[in-house]
């Protein structure tokens, strides 16, 4: 599975390569340090070249692989530009962020997720089947909106809103329930944001998802009986269930919000 340029609108600079070249140049000269190669050695690895970089190619590639698709997030320099991108190409919806006050800058909190005026959980929810396998374990597909009926944060206006940019949700919320979470004023993701987020990095990873060994607990949300939703991709399938407000364990955390 490959990092996309989904979000590029322009071939990256000669500049731009040169400089991206040089940080992979560096890490291979500290590499061949970690050899300490004599002259003698260093020629015999030079006779034997091709082998060597057929070796060490599939490795090094699978780990800038690897990187890109943990961190989709790195990549992104214009956040109104990347969603106003998404918005548009998932939703059909032209859209302008440009305006949006970002949250004052919190350490860790590198995921800025901005949430288009008028969205509900229905068109969310449809568009993630669209994409990919879904179940819901909280009612009925097409009545979203009337289940989840209480959240922290509503699309009554454009926001934005930060996350930690990770797949899994935050290992500092683990065996939280979301009335812990209520009571340390840990201010916790919606499940209308969730399902956008695992709509936005599945998209720009060209098919990955998040929490494959965890769930999100979606803390800022309430069913109408009082319940709490989650997420989660497992059984290759995106999840959307439900627990009680006490319920805590090992492998239910929430994404705490900036």
């Amino acid at each position: 599975m490959a990092m996309t340029t989904k979000s590029i609108t322009s071939p990256m600079t000669a500049g731009q390569r040169k400089s991206l070249i040089q940080i992979v140049g560096e890490v291979g000269s500290e590499a061949l340090r970690c050899l300490k190669l004599d002259r003698e050695r260093a020629q015999g690895l030079l006779k034997n070249g091709g082998e060597f970089k057929t070796i060490i190619r599939k490795p090094f590639i699978e780990a800038v692989r690897r990187y890109a698709l943990n961190n989709p997030w790195h990549f992104i320099t214009d956040w109104p530009a990347e969603w106003q991108r998404f918005y548009r190409k998932l939703f059909n919806r032209k859209v302008n962020f440009s305006r949006l006050v970002m949250p004052a800058p919190r350490p860790g909190f590198n995921w800025p997720v901005m949430m288009a005026q008028g969205l509900t959980l229905n068109e969310v929810w449809a568009k993630c089947k669209d994409c990919f396998p879904c179940q819901s374990y909280i009612g009925e597909d097409e009545n979203m909106d009337a289940i989840v009926t209480a959240n922290d944060r509503t699309p009554d206006k454009a926001y934005v809103v930060c996350f930690r940019g990770r797949v899994e949700a935050d290992e500092e919320n683990n065996n939280l329930s979301a009335n812990d979470l209520e009571l340390r004023k840990i201010s916790g993701i919606v499940l209308r944001e969730r399902c956008v987020m695992e709509l936005w990095y599945n998209d720009v990873t060209s098919g990955g998802h998040l929490d494959t060994k965890n769930i999100t607990l979606c803390s800022g949300s309430r069913l109408s009986d009082g319940n709490v939703p989650n997420a989660n991709w497992l059984g290759g399938e995106f999840r959307v269930d439900y627990g009680r407000p006490d319920d805590a364990d090992d492998l239910s955390c929430s994404r705490s919000a900036a």
